[in-house]
């Protein structure tokens, strides 16, 4: 049941109070949404959304234990890395948990906004789409971030919840520190198998290659014709090594591209972003007064039907730097496969120790081969004809 008006008076008026209405709220939420998405390219003008949505968020958290001195506070571009430290991964703003006693500070959940230059973002399938490709494009983005919060905060959660904000579609995943780590042991192991294959196969097409030209009477000329006319494809040096993450080394997505809000009047948040932060707090053991911004009780949890394109989205950008990576050496060996062999009968060259050779001396003469060419018996004869009206022609 609403509250009276007299009765959010009498609150309203009370110094020790603060008031946070729901209609208020929600209209700087629409405000906000409304301005990033008037200038949908720029990034920071998402940052006003998400720093109200924590701002509102961190007033009504309080610790579950009683007697807590724990705060949780919004941190806009929180410093993941220290004091002193790398500054490239900085989530646009944080939810921090604050302890006074300890006077130490670390991370809770955050947020990482980025652009999404399209129009009609709640009724666009086409930017419904270009948020899901955002999505794959952030991930290592993500990762990089959930690492330095990692070894920055050594003795603190080893899991984190993170949104991606893209435009007014948001994701949630929870990363975890042993499966990152065994993921990444996990590429090191199958890049260095694919590699190791790579490899072997370029080896034999190289020898391959270098018996067709082996023998012996044949001209220098033509074996140099032949190695430049065998036919090699990149294709050629191929891996059959899977490669893949398996779903148990990736973080849990448990929302993918859902709408912040479900109406443009922005009246109410979606309830699906509302259980998103609810299993945040709790898991930082933290609860929310009730209020407009707590989870409606007639809410059902359930993963929608994108969710295993969003895990496909997920998988495919874990791997695709990996896929990457293999290509550079593979075009590495292919260059190498293409470059002809020296002839045993070449000699290297050796340039000459003159001066003239010195590719690090001034193309210009110096000050003082100048002065011995002028003070040569030529040089004074020449000077003489230069300096009277002789013939020197002789």
């Amino acid at each position: 049941m609403a509250a009276s008006m007299n009765a959010i008076n009498a609150i309203y008026n009370d110094p020790s109070v603060v008031v946070i209405l729901q209609a208020a709220a929600m209209t700087r939420v629409k405000n906000n949404i409304q301005m990033a998405q008037s200038q949908s390219s720029i990034e920071s003008r998402l940052y006003p959304l998400i720093d109200g949505i924590l701002h509102d968020l961190c007033a009504i958290a309080k610790p579950m234990e009683n007697n807590s001195p724990l705060q949780l506070q919004c941190h806009p571009q929180s410093l993941f890395s220290g004091e002193g430290g790398d500054t490239s991964q900085i989530p646009d703003c944080a939810a921090c948990i604050w302890d006074p006693i300890a006077c130490t500070m670390w991370p809770a959940f955050w947020f990482e906004a980025k652009p999404l230059p399209a129009a009609s973002w709640l009724t666009s399938k086409a930017a419904a789409w270009l948020a899901m490709s955002v999505f794959e494009q952030s991930i290592p983005q993500l990762r990089n971030q959930a690492a330095h919060a990692f070894a920055t905060f050594k003795d603190r959660p080893t899991t984190y919840h993170v949104f991606l904000l893209v435009g007014i579609f948001w994701s949630m995943l929870i990363i975890d520190k042993d499966r990152e780590a065994k993921a990444k042991d996990h590429t090191e192991t199958m890049v260095k198998a694919a590699e190791q294959e790579q490899e072997s196969i370029a080896a034999t097409l190289k020898e391959q290659k270098q018996g067709s030209q082996s023998d012996p009477l044949t001209p220098p000329q033509k074996r140099r014709r032949i190695a430049k006319s065998t036919d090699i494809h990149d294709s050629d040096i191929t891996t059959t090594i899977d490669i893949d993450i398996p779903d148990h080394l990736l973080p849990e997505l448990i929302y993918f591209n859902e709408l912040l809000v479900l109406e443009e009047s922005a009246e109410k948040y979606n309830p699906a972003f509302l259980h998103a932060i609810l299993s945040a707090m709790d898991k930082n053991r933290f609860a929310m007064q009730p209020s407009w911004l707590t989870l409606p009780d007639n809410h059902e949890y359930s993963r929608s039907e994108k969710h295993a394109e969003g895990l496909e989205k997920l998988r495919q950008a874990y791997t695709k730097r990996i896929k990457e990576d293999l290509d550079s050496h593979r075009m590495e060996l292919i260059f190498d496969l293409y470059s002809p062999p020296q002839d045993l009968k070449d000699k290297p060259y050796h340039p000459s120790s003159s001066k003239s050779q010195d590719v690090d001396r001034s193309p210009y003469p110096s000050r003082s081969s100048m002065k011995s060419v002028f003070n040569s018996p030529t040089s004074n004869q020449l000077g003489g004809c230069l300096d009277s009206e002789e013939d020197c022609s002789e």
